[in-house]
């Protein structure tokens, strides 16, 4: 797998570079992925040279955790990085928040005709106004990650500690989805919609994936290894 996703990476790099017309951020994305993966051993567990060595699809192989937590990084750089791009009166609040608007009555971007959209220019504003606000305040999803951890709660004011057992995670995961699942309907963007989904998998340990993740935390700081398990494992 280190070699294939190597492969892929230079696969990827090459077709971008040699049309760069035809190419745009989403190819950034997944070769950064790709480049990632090659220093871990990614295919231990949900794969299916996990079930050629184990006769398993499952391993309880240990592998180390800063793979996961540097696509993380990855995404929420991506996030905050546009949002700050953005900033123009056409997306801020305050503005005209007509970004969207403009973006779906342009044939270069948008899949179908939207002239229909008319009557519904608050909807946009809307949705301008919310996709700019989930990218450029993305970075606090870490840091609420960071203190949502039961060793390190102890650490926030009093007052502000119940934002640590709010559902941050399922909330961020969510709005983040339907917004890339929005964009992969509306705007002929290439594979963007797919390549920054599939980062959300990092938000999540293998244990937290399988179980309700409400109940327990992702540690980005703990030890430099987690588990990619069975579910019923308790280490």
């Amino acid at each position: 797998a280190r070699w294939m996703a190597l492969f892929g990476m230079f696969a990827m790099n090459t077709i971008s570079w040699h049309n760069p017309m035809a190419s745009g951020g989403h190819d950034d994305l997944i070769a950064n992925g790709l480049w990632i993966l090659f220093f871990v051993q990614s295919d231990t567990t949900w794969s299916l040279q996990s079930r050629i060595r184990s006769g398993s699809w499952h391993s309880q192989t240990l592998v180390p955790a800063f793979a996961r937590r540097l696509l993380l990084f990855q995404l929420i750089l991506m996030y905050s990085s546009t949002g700050l791009q953005k900033i123009s009166a056409h997306w801020i609040p305050f503005g005209a928040m007509d970004a969207l608007w403009y973006i779906l009555q342009q044939p270069t971007w948008a899949k179908h005709n939207f002239e229909w959209l008319a009557p519904w220019f608050l909807v946009t504003q809307i949705a301008t106004l919310g996709t700019w606000m989930f990218e450029v305040f993305s970075p606090l999803f870490l840091i609420w990650l960071f203190y949502s951890e039961p060793s390190r709660v102890d650490r926030v004011p009093t007052k502000l500690r119940f934002l640590m057992q709010l559902p941050v995670r399922p909330i961020f995961m969510f709005i983040g989805i339907s917004m890339h699942v929005g964009i992969w309907l509306t705007m002929d963007v290439g594979p963007f919609s797919f390549a920054a989904i599939s980062y959300y998998w990092t938000i999540l340990r293998f244990k937290e994936s399988v179980e309700n993740p409400r109940s327990s935390t992702l540690n980005p700081s703990g030890s430099t290894q987690e588990l990619h398990a069975l579910p019923e494992s308790t280490q």
